[in-house]
């Protein structure tokens, strides 16, 4: 094997699952979709996640999002500013439904 990785096991870098030290996942935008693709039984590993990125295959995605930001921030005498929570409200809801000549 080669860079730490066995022939019947290939993992995406960037997702913190590969051995190296360098690959925390800290800075990854789809590591959830990669986790819940683990986790779900229809393909094997993060597959879903794979194809959905990496492929022409359509996919379809219910896309939820908070439309805003909720906080209340307070300064004192001094100026200093004082934010002691943070909520994200709202609701956005995408559907992404992609049909295409490849699949059926």
């Amino acid at each position: 094997h080669q860079g730490g990785y066995s022939a019947d096991f290939i993992a995406a870098g960037g997702f913190g699952l590969t051995p190296q030290s360098y690959d925390t996942g800290t800075n990854a935008a789809h590591k959830q979709f990669v986790y819940d693709s683990i986790n779900e039984t229809l393909m094997e590993g993060a597959n879903e996640a794979c194809i959905a990125c990496h492929t022409r295959v359509g996919v379809n995605i219910t896309w939820t999002k908070n439309e805003y930001l909720e906080f209340t921030a307070t300064e004192d005498a001094d100026g200093n500013w004082t934010i002691p929570s943070f909520a994200a409200g709202g609701e956005n809801v995408t559907y992404v439904n992609t049909s295409n000549s490849w699949t059926s």
